[in-house]
């Protein structure tokens, strides 16, 4: 990380494991039905849209 990386990046991390690991414990059967939609930037990379089922 530079001298511009955000201060509440680790925390942000942090809590998305957290919401993950507590959806998949209350949902056990969640699954994923299709492919992901991939986020494509410079700046982000992650997932616009993953279709699920339970």
């Amino acid at each position: 990380p530079g001298p511009h990386f955000c201060l509440g990046a680790h925390l942000a991390r942090r809590q998305i494991n957290v919401l993950y690991k507590e959806l998949l414990s209350q949902m056990p059967d969640i699954h994923a039905v299709g492919e992901p939609d991939r986020l494509r930037s410079s700046f982000i990379n992650g997932v616009k849209h993953l279709e699920c089922a339970w």
